[in-house]
């Protein structure tokens, strides 16, 4: 079985300490971040589209220090590799099994916490691996897929910012962003370390493949976050989401925005938490 601590790399943070770990993965190298106690129960958070691991810092540092919190760099963003294709689900799910081994000589299996894209990867690995996880926090995740309503923003919407911070068009890149509430100084370093191969070709997937089929198969305990000004899951896609699966518990936050863990780190940190108490 691989060590998990094997050749990381400890890094400080004012008063905040998480170690570096790049772990050998079939395809290439993966990267995490973990603080915490490494025998107690793992929270495992994985990000968006154009996300990367240490987008979860800030939620790590306020959580208790009694859980043994990791953040990943999915493929394709941050330090981990970077192939030239590779971005089904299937994909990030194997990536996934490499890092579980490190698991398995924990008493508690994670909970896993998907943000947008991840949310669909954790729904897919919740339904094809149930005995691997605890529970699921699975955060506005995109539900389209055949069949269903296609994803309702143009695949410009992310491409184009990247590819604009690759030409060093600073205006062009902060127009993206000028009338939301996010951190633009935080998105051109979340942009800088994504593939525009895996942004475009998981965009792709978000129309190729389902979410619907796998969210049916979930038999782990879940907590869906919706986001009340997300244009991702409507009224109507909600009701029908509440009724498709028993095990998953939902909540829309009002007068929110689809980056509810940025928006507002104190209320996704105490919604986490409140979940967290009630398992079983």
């Amino acid at each position: 079985m691989p060590k998990w601590n094997n050749d990381a790399r400890v890094v400080s943070e004012e008063t905040f300490t998480y170690e570096d770990i790049v772990v050998q993965g079939g395809k290439g190298e993966l990267h995490l971040i973990a603080a915490g106690n490494q025998q107690a129960q793992p929270i495992v958070f994985m990000h968006g589209i154009t996300e990367y691991a240490r987008s979860f810092l800030p939620i790590m540092k306020m959580l208790p220090k009694d859980y043994y919190l990791v953040s990943i760099d999915l493929r394709g963003r941050g330090d981990s590799f970077k192939p030239d294709e590779g971005y089904r689900l299937c994909d990030y799910i194997d990536d996934l099994l490499t890092i579980w081994s490190l698991f398995s000589g924990h008493a508690k299996r994670p909970i896993v916490v998907g943000h947008s894209m991840s949310g669909r990867i954790a729904t897919a690995f919740a339904a094809q691996y149930p005995q691997l996880l605890s529970a699921l926090v699975l955060i506005d995740p995109p539900i389209s897929g055949p069949g269903r309503r296609p994803f309702p923003l143009p695949s410009t919407r992310f491409t184009e910012p990247k590819m604009a911070l690759e030409k060093g068009d600073m205006t062009v890149f902060s127009s993206y962003y000028v009338q939301t509430k996010m951190d633009v100084s935080l998105k051109e370093k979340e942009l800088r370390a994504c593939s525009l191969s895996a942004i475009e070709q998981t965009y792709l997937s978000f129309n190729q493949e389902p979410f619907h089929t796998y969210y049916q198969m979930i038999t782990t305990q879940t907590l869906l976050l919706a986001a009340g000004c997300s244009p991702l899951i409507s009224d109507e896609e909600y009701v029908e989401l509440q009724l498709m699966n028993s095990h998953v518990q939902m909540k829309r936050i009002p007068n929110i925005g689809h980056e509810i863990y940025k928006e507002d780190p104190e209320l996704f940190v105490k919604e986490l938490m409140l979940f967290v108490q009630t398992l079983s």
